[in-house]
Order: structure tokens, then C-alpha cells, then sequence
């Protein structure tokens, strides 16, 4: 395998937040060895890909662009390609008349059996019965490699950076870094720095994650680059093994943003197993590692 390849299209789109979570997830890859290529048209030329050599990620948003035509010509011109399918375990026609020969359906993982809806739990008992079926974890976007090595200058309690998750909680805090994006994105830089200037990364959820125990990029983006984590998703204290500390109220969130403050012994030994965690399995590089073994498992 030399290459992973994102399909972002007109009818083939990878839009909104979802480009920035496929892209980091493709440099992953690139950290194993891979090229990082983006196509962003489907004509004949593409038959230039079909070989084993040719991973392609390709994300269920075409449903709402009339991508589906486009879809089954992939199929038709790269036959010897590998695709991995984001949430195609929500696509029951897909499910039972795949354009792919070699494929892995992937999507948010659920820590736990989701509640959040009848169309989430029928995805997840798809998924628990599927051979194809490898879970998409959400890690951070950073090479095992450089864990630790950033340097910090605390000058944020605490900060959080994405939709506005518990604003009523984060507007109230002092001394917070806060940007809710509502469409927006910050440049990776900026994320990156801000997270190095913070004692205690927010690691806030929507609703719906909460009840499908799905934990988002921006906990382990936080341990990664050396901030404390607390977050309202017990899925996430679970998942790291009580390194991320649950809060289930302003008081809460409070109380930790100082004890870390006041403690530093504390806030050293939460950031250094963080670090470790981060390591040994929290980041997109890991992660890519999973499905390209998952692949040569299924097809070679």
C-alpha cells in the first residue's frame, strides 16, 4: 500500500468539520509511510489508482449530493483498490448492494451501546455482526513521536475550542480560552497553540455523543499536548482509564480547573499518563495502523 487517497467532490464531498477529522486521519497514514493524495474530480483518468497499492476514503455525504451514480462507477474502475466507507453502516441500499470488492466500513465508535436513537442502535448492532466493520476511534492528529516534546507556556486555566458545547458553563469561567466555532475553524496552528497554553483542556460533548459513548478528538488532543482533560462523556474516563476526570456540573468543572491549579504534582502526573496514553494507542497514526492490517487481513 503507497498511497491514501480522500475523495472530496462535488457529488463526493467531504464537507464541514468532517474534512479536518479525514484529513488528519489520512496523515496518519502518511506517518506509516503512505502519500496523502486528495482527488477532487471522478473521470476515467482515475483508472490510473486501481491497484493494491490504492486506499481510498470516500464519507457517506454523497447520499445528499446525488453522488450515488458516482459511487458505483469507483466501484466499476478500481476494482483492485481498497475503500474504507464512512458510515456506510447507516446506508442499508450500500449495505446490500456494495459498488466495492475490497472494503471496511468504518464510523464514530461507541464506547458502549448508543441511546441516542433507533437509527444509531440499528447501526451499531450492524456493526458488532459486520467482518468489515473497523471502528473510527477519534485520536489526535500528532506523530507518536513528537508526544511531549512541544513546549508549553502556560497562560489559560483552561480552554475549549469547537461547537459550543456547555456554554452556559465555559462563558462563566475566568482566565478560559473559548472559541465555539458555530462554522468556523480555528487554523491547526492556532488549536495547537492554544492547547500548549492551557493548563486544562474542556473536553465537552454534544448531547447525542454523550448518549452514544462516543468521545471526540478534541479529549485526546488535549492529553496529547500536555493539558489536563476533564469532560462531561463518562466514555472518555472510561476509555482512558480514569487519566480524563468526568464533570457533571459548573461546580465540578470549577473545582478540578483549580485543584490542578493548585496542585502541580497532580497536574504533572495527569499529563504525563496522558502522554503515555497518547503514545501507546491515542493518535491517528495508531489508528491508520488498525485498518491497513484490517485490509491485509480481509484481502490479502
Amino acid at each position: 500500500m503507497k498511497n491514501i487517497i480522500l475523495i472530496n467532490t462535488p457529488t463526493i464531498p467531504c464537507p464541514g468539520s468532517h474534512y479536518f477529522t479525514s484529513s488528519k486521519f489520512c496523515r496518519g497514514f502518511k506517518y506509516n509511510g503512505l502519500n496523502f493524495l486528495e482527488l477532487n474530480k471522478i473521470d476515467d483518468s482515475i483508472s490510473q489508482y486501481n491497484t493494491r497499492d490504492n486506499i481510498f476514503l470516500i464519507s457517506n455525504h454523497f447520499i445528499s449530493y446525488g453522488g450515488i451514480d458516482d459511487i458505483y462507477k469507483l466501484g466499476q474502475l478500481l476494482p483492485d483498490a481498497y475503500f474504507i466507507c464512512w458510515h456506510f453502516n447507516f446506508e442499508k441500499q450500500l449495505i446490500n448492494d456494495m459498488p466495492f470488492k475490497k472494503f471496511v466500513i468504518t464510523g464514530e465508535h461507541y464506547f458502549n451501546t448508543p441511546t441516542s436513537s433507533d437509527r444509531h442502535i440499528e447501526a451499531h448492532n450492524f456493526a458488532k455482526s459486520c467482518k468489515e466493520w473497523e471502528p473510527f476511534i477519534f485520536s489526535s492528529d500528532i506523530n507518536p513521536e513528537q508526544v511531549g516534546l512541544f513546549t508549553r507556556n502556560i497562560i489559560y486555566d483552561s480552554c475549549f475550542i469547537g461547537y459550543p458545547y456547555k456554554s452556559e458553563w465555559t462563558s462563566s469561567l475566568s482566565n478560559s480560552y473559548v472559541f465555539n466555532s458555530n462554522g468556523f475553524f480555528m487554523p491547526e496552528e492556532n488549536r495547537i497553540s492554544i492547547y500548549l497554553s492551557s493548563r486544562v483542556c474542556l473536553g465537552f460533548h454534544s448531547d447525542a455523543n454523550i448518549a452514544n459513548s462516543c468521545v471526540v478528538e478534541r479529549v485526546f488532543e488535549g492529553m496529547s499536548y500536555g493539558c489536563a482533560v476533564i469532560s462531561d462523556n463518562k466514555a472518555a474516563t472510561e476509555y482512558t482509564n480514569n487519566i480524563v476526570k468526568y464533570v457533571n456540573s459548573y461546580d465540578e468543572v470549577v473545582s478540578y480547573i483549580n485543584f490542578y491549579k493548585q496542585n502541580n504534582n497532580e497536574y504533572i502526573k495527569s499529563q504525563q499518563e496522558g502522554y503515555e496514553f497518547i503514545k501507546q494507542k491515542g493518535t491517528y497514526y495508531h489508528l491508520s495502523q488498525n485498518f491497513i492490517n484490517k485490509l491485509k487481513y480481509l484481502y490479502e
